[in-house]
């Protein structure tokens, strides 16, 4: 492909001579700087693709890892369901008990409140 770009801008420079009388020397040293040119934009692509293929990479890692950990919550959670639902039974219990207690002080404070009246 470079040894097309030479040929071609070669023959591109005697059509410069022949429309506009100027001169465009096409030089080994200008071969060699279309080569350097390719190199750096080809380095740079490089550069460009593997930052971005790490950056990939690193996302599903990333995700992988994630999946992991989900799957180890939702086996401990499985395992603690038992336990979840012997709590929440106790957490009614208390409720209630709570409740009827609070009935309790109510009539409490209702004698309470009937005492300090007539104090």
């Amino acid at each position: 492909m470079v040894q097309t770009f030479h040929t071609s801008t070669q023959k591109s420079a005697v059509r410069f001579l022949s429309e506009l009388s100027r001169h465009f020397y096409v030089t080994p040293t200008s071969y060699l700087e279309l080569i350097s040119s390719f190199k750096r934009l080809l380095d740079s692509k490089r550069l460009e693709i593997s930052t971005l293929r790490d950056k990939y990479k690193n996302g599903y890692n990333i995700l992988i890892e994630t999946e992991g950990k989900v799957g180890e919550m939702q086996e401990q959670l499985e395992a603690m369901k038992p336990q979840l639902i012997e709590k929440s039974k106790e957490v009614e219990e208390q409720a209630t008990k709570v409740e009827a207690e609070a009935g309790e002080a109510e009539k409490v404070r209702a004698v309470v409140d009937a005492d300090a009246a007539k104090a």
